[in-house]
């Protein structure tokens, strides 16, 4: 996947384009949140994961307050 996400055309490039639905879905459309959802018993724990890697990385940006941005960058 990481080499496909390295070399192909951004039109079929499936982690841009769900890069850019996250964007578009959270700065234009409002949407304050979004769903994980496992589909095996196996992947149970990833969504929790996810989380706890999505609110280390606002946190992060706290610390950076000279590049601040304006815009929202996750719901």
């Amino acid at each position: 996947m990481d080499e496909h996400f390295r070399r192909a055309p951004l039109a079929r490039n499936p982690p841009v384009l769900l890069a850019l639905l996250g964007v578009w879905n959270r700065n234009f459309l409002g949407a304050p949140s979004h769903a994980v959802l496992p589909y095996d018993d196996h992947l149970a724990r990833f969504p929790a994961y996810l989380q706890q890697l999505e609110m280390e990385s606002n946190a992060s940006r706290c610390a950076a307050a000279a590049n601040r941005s304006s815009a929202p960058r996750a719901p």
